[in-house]
């Protein structure tokens, strides 16, 4: 299973995204990524990071999988810090944590200022310190 903790909802994916995580996962499971404002102080951030790694965990827990298992992970992106300590504490879990890679482009067809589409290309896995990848 892949929790799908980013800004673009699976649903939005496209047919390469999605087609390579049913694959890889088997299933996809949305959480809206969580808006962190400027001002937050890092302490706010260590403790939304800790309520979503127990999300996660919960997550597998109640689709009875274990997170263990090589086919479950956590696509992550956002914002740096949040990220960051998500990943750190995840992998403090053996959770596999992933980014969706790819490039971005304009619509030039859409007359809407600033509309980008995502050209997926692949999930990259996180590595850890001692250069594991989990």
């Amino acid at each position: 299973m892949l929790i799908n903790l980013s800004n673009l909802a699976s649903k939005d994916w496209d047919k390469k995204q999605m087609k390579i995580a049913n694959v890889l996962y088997y299933k996809v499971i949305d959480v809206p990524i969580p808006t962190i404002k400027p001002n937050a102080s890092i302490e706010q951030v260590i403790e939304l990071a800790q309520t979503y790694k127990l999300k996660c965990m919960e997550i597998f827990d109640n689709e009875k999988e274990n997170y263990l298992e090589k086919h479950n992970a956590v696509n992550i992106s956002g914002e740096l810090s949040f990220v960051y300590n998500l990943v750190f504490l995840l992998h403090q879990e053996f959770i596999r944590t992933v980014v969706s890679t790819g490039e971005y482009f304009d619509n030039e067809d859409d007359n809407v200022v600033g509309k980008a589409s995502f050209l997926f290309n692949q999930f990259r896995s996180f590595h850890i310190e001692n250069n594991m990848v989990f």
